[in-house]
């Protein structure tokens, strides 16, 4: 591989692996939260912040490694010489594949935010049902459950 890509290729692997665990921390948030674990929760939201920056760090470090870097970044179904920057087609491909991983990956970060943001506004829904019943049964029975029967 060729030496000028390395921290480029670096970047794109470290990047595709932090998509794959917000994939996972997203899903696993929502298992915690049908569990009802408040602690799991809070551990996985911390998490998912954490991936988050630091994506958005890995994408500034991309962006700053200059505009040849980008073209060769950039998924393309051939690679010419110049966007290859004067890089290996090796290593051109590589560095393609890698981001084409990476956008299958954000897709899939994408799609479990959907369903999870769709699983709260049902649950959501659903409590505010449940408050409305105990909110109209607590003054249905009150005598009932208070009162001391005498034989």
């Amino acid at each position: 591989m060729d030496a000028k890509a390395h921290p480029l290729v670096s970047l794109l692997r470290r990047r595709l692996e932090a998509l794959q665990a917000l994939a996972h921390e997203i899903a696993a948030g929502q298992e915690a939260c049908i569990a009802l674990n408040l602690e799991e929760l809070q551990m996985r939201d911390g998490k998912k912040s954490r991936l988050c920056e630091l994506i958005l760090s890995l994408d500034q470090e991309i962006a700053h490694l200059g505009p040849s870097s980008a073209k060769t970044a950039k998924p393309t179904n051939e690679v010419t010489e110049e966007q290859a920057g004067g890089l290996e087609a090796e290593t051109a491909l590589a560095i393609q594949h890698l981001w084409r991983e990476c956008e299958a990956a954000c897709a899939n970060v994408a799609f479990r935010n959907k369903v999870y943001a769709e699983f709260l506004r049902r649950s959501r829904c659903t409590l505010i049902v449940l408050q409305n019943v105990v909110a109209y049964c607590l003054g249905v029975y009150p005598d009932f459950l208070t009162q001391q029967r005498r034989f």
